[in-house]
């Protein structure tokens, strides 16, 4: 999962990142937040769409902690 904010510095970059690792055949989620900045999402306490964004990944987490305990034998080996 990446989340970048359109006024990150490394907005093209994170694009960049995902599309090369969709293209490399790894399953990529990409969501952009409009008029973000760099780490937006430690700003929970502050912005709405920076708590959004914290949902948003510890949903992400959560899923794939459920499919390693469904399937774990697919994990093993795997870094990150």
């Amino acid at each position: 999962m990446i989340q970048v904010g359109t006024h990150e510095i490394h907005f093209d970059d994170a694009r960049n990142f995902a599309l090369k690792a969709q293209s490399s055949g790894v399953q990529v989620t990409l969501r952009t937040w409009e008029g973000m900045v760099h780490a937006f999402p430690l700003l929970a306490p502050l912005i709405p769409e920076a708590r959004q964004a914290m949902e948003e990944i510890g949903t992400y987490v959560r899923g794939h902690l459920e499919s390693e305990k469904a399937d774990p034998v697919r994990f093993q080996g795997r870094a990150g």
